[in-house]
């Protein structure tokens, strides 16, 4: 046995590096981690010289096993992360073990051990060139073909985006298609693959991939997806356990990396997201639901099944047994010829459900979720399963569990990352449904939340986004700005004293939004609204007063100079435009919304400027650039456009009150004179013309031809049609 002593300088410098003594209380120091990748490959190297191992695990003397042993879990844990520094996959688990040479009790070890065909071909080139012990040959010998370890780094839930990527190749049948992307594999096995029984490993999907690269153009997407799973530099192990434990301190830190939000951290170096409040927030609430589950060995039974809920439920029962109503969850599973389903009803949305079942408590369902460009929205919104081969008993049906269709609370961070995504969260948004192969799918969620950075590339940097007003097909645009450092550390205080012992009953929000029915907004309000909105959303450009536009334009309908309108600086609508309809529905819901949260019935100004400073920023487009630039951005430029407007609004109040007045008392004649006589005043003129379509709706729904006539005169085609009969026989 060799002992070697250091002493004196050396061995202070060492210290200071952070060097400990004691087997069990050895790490690598902090100072190692950010060395260059070839000295790290140097110290990795000499440390497993003098204390790793290389043994022949099996008599087939061809699997290998690469492993270190230390008595000391720091060291364990930071072995790890230079191994994955070096792209060096390993696994790490306890072992119980006397000390060589000792009868002391069992003490824990750790054992830290390379593993798949990747991770032993990084490893040997740790020793190009080097010399090694007499085991280290070994390495030369018996790795030169290693075998990749099919237990390790399999892929879960890839196989049903695989099966879909396959079944949009129509030009071939999926069993032929099996034989050529899947070498060796029969279809029950890509069968098995979609439904979750079995996962691909890194290594099989990397060879399907490469047979998918000879299909059409038009699978590129689907690959890539595809590809980059199978070379990913994430290692994929399966979660043995799940167990809370209790904090070891007294706070908790939201770490966020810049790009794609992901780091490692963790035991073993495991790759999370940033730390959210939105499951946290999910467990403050819970919902009574009933749990109907039952098994069955035929179709017929599971549609008798569902009749039976749906005939209690007032609900159509194959849109339920499809999982197509919002506030059912069904979700099947089958063993053999046994299928077995499970209902979870939420009784908040459906009080006749507890007729079926008993009545259970559980926190609401949250879904939450950064995107990427390479994410299905299928993959977010939820998806049908309805392809034979993949069903078995079961009937086509959709999958809602850990999607948007089945979450009570939606967040999802980057939308601007999937244009993929953005049409179809349109559509669920505004339509209430998602569309699938088999049907679309209610969703109507508690709340749905919206994120995005609008500093990034996607949205305030791109003028397209900005002059598009891209999120004004959203229901509610929102700035989120950092709190103060004192309300930061208040807030800290607060959480850390929160003990919540019971759950807040979630149907006090649904018995809230009841109540903004009850909540008054006064006139006055809502005259400034319209008049505001309507300046905005229409357009009279016209380069000289002689030759003026007689009706106003869509503002989006064509390119047009501002600086040239005659009417440039009698309003605000040269700088910027705006969409109508969503806008003043926004304004009237946000403003009782805040006035509710703060326990009013009857809406204030304070209420009026938060809608307008809520909901405004986000749907103007902007004409003009330099006051963008000038007012340092979009939220203080709408601020600074809403107090100009309300200047010029107060200066024409006289002239408003008495356009204001047709709304209480519509007069077609009255309204003509009044077009005539402010024709050349935009922010009056745009309140009246709004007026006047809203007289026109009313005499179409009541069929008062003369209102109607008198506004919008006939369509005077009597002359060529008299014309026409006259000469009739000619």
């Amino acid at each position: 046995m060799l002992r070697i002593e250091i002493y004196g300088a050396f061995y202070g410098l060492l210290k200071r590096f952070g060097f400990k003594t004691g087997s069990g209380k050895k790490e690598i120091p902090d100072v190692i981690f950010n060395l260059p990748k070839d000295v790290l490959r140097e110290f990795l190297a000499g440390y497993f010289e003098g204390d790793g191992t290389i043994y022949v695990k099996t008599k087939s003397k061809t699997n290998v096993t690469i492993a270190v042993t230390t008595k000391s879990e720091k060291l364990a844990n930071g072995l790890s992360y230079l191994f994955a520094l070096l792209n060096i996959p390993v696994s790490i688990h306890p072992l119980w073990n006397k000390a060589r040479g000792t009868n002391q009790p069992l003490t824990k070890y750790w054992n830290v051990s390379v593993i798949t065909r990747d991770g032993y071909e990084e490893f040997r080139k740790l020793f190009n060139g080097r010399v090694q012990r007499k085991s280290f040959p070994l390495l030369y010998r018996k790795l030169k073909n290693p075998k990749d370890s099919s237990g390790y780094d399999r892929i879960p839930n890839i196989g049903l985006l695989l099966y879909r990527t396959l079944k949009r190749l129509a030009s071939k049948s999926i069993k032929q298609l099996t034989k050529e992307i899947l070498p060796g594999k029969n279809y029950g096995r890509l069968r098995e693959y979609a439904k979750g029984k079995h996962a691909i490993s890194c290594i099989s999907l990397r060879d399907m991939v490469t047979n998918l690269n000879q299909y059409p153009q038009e699978m590129k997407d689907q690959v890539e997806r595809l590809e980059a799973f199978a070379y990913s530099d994430v290692f994929w192990d399966p979660i043995v356990e799940i167990k809370r434990v209790k904090s070891t301190t007294p706070y908790v830190y939201d770490l966020t990396v810049e790009g794609n939000k992901n780091f490692v951290a963790g035991f073993g170096g495991i790759v999370i997201h940033n730390t959210s409040m939105a499951n946290f927030t999910g467990r403050l609430f819970d919902k009574p639901v009933v749990i109907l589950k039952e098994s069955f060995t035929s179709t017929g039974s599971i549609e008798k099944f569902f009749e039976g809920i749906a005939s209690k439920l007032k609900l159509n029962p194959e849109a339920l047994m499809r999982n197509l109503v919002d506030g059912v969850n069904v979700e099947y599973s089958q063993t053999g010829k046994t299928v077995t389903v499970k209902a979870e009803i939420n009784q908040a949305k459906y009080p006749e459900a507890e007729k079926p079942g008993e009545i259970k408590r559980k926190p609401i369902d949250v879904f939450s979720v950064q995107v990427n460009d390479q994410m299905d929205p299928e993959d977010i919104l939820g998806y049908a399963v309805d392809h034979p081969a993949v069903l078995g008993l079961k009937p086509p049906h959709v999958i809602k569990t850990g999607r948007f269709a089945g979450a009570d609370l939606v967040i999802l961070d980057e939308i601007f990352m999937s244009p993929r995504l953005l049409s179809k969260l349109h559509h669920a948004l505004n339509e209430k449904v998602v569309d699938t192969t088999i049907g679309p799918v209610e969703v109507k969620p508690l709340t749905v939340l919206l994120a995005t950075n609008y500093l990034n590339e996607f949205y305030m940097t791109n003028l397209r986004i900005i002059n598009e007003a891209t999120t004004d097909r959203y229901a509610l645009s929102v700035r989120s700005m950092p709190p103060s450092i004192q309300e930061i550390l208040v807030m800290s205080k607060r959480w850390r004293r929160l003990n919540i012992k019971r759950h807040v009953p979630v149907e006090l929000i649904y018995e809230a939004r009841k109540l903004l029915g009850e909540v008054k907004i006064p006139d006055e309000f809502m005259v400034f609204c319209l008049a505001l909105i309507s300046h905005l959303s229409r357009c009279y450009f016209s380069t000289a007063k002689s030759n003026r536009t007689q009706e106003s334009r869509d503002p989006f309908e064509g390119e047009r100079d501002c600086s040239l309108c005659v009417y440039r600086d009698a309003g605000v609508c040269s700088k910027a435009n705006i969409g109508k309809v969503r806008a003043i529905i926004r304004l009237e819901e946000a403003i009782k919304a805040h006035a509710l949260i703060n326990c009013r019935k009857e809406a204030d100004q304070e209420d009026l400027e938060f809608a307008l400073l809520t909901v405004l920023p986000h749907r103007l487009a902007w004409n003009d650039k330099e006051y963008l630039s000038e007012h340092g951005g979009m939220f203080t430029a709408t601020k600074t456009l809403v107090e100009e407007y309300a200047q010029r609004f107060a200066s024409q109040i006289s002239r408003i009150r008495e356009v204001e007045e047709l709304i209480r008392k519509p007069d077609p004649k009255k309204a003509l004179e009044l077009k005539a006589k402010y024709r050349d005043t935009p922010i009056v003129r745009a309140l009246l013309d709004e007026i006047i379509d809203m007289m026109k709706e009313s005499a179409r729904k009541k069929g008062d031809r003369a209102t109607l006539e008198a506004l919008e005169p006939k369509l005077n085609i009597t002359q060529a049609i008299e014309a026409l009969k006259k000469h009739g026989g000619s």
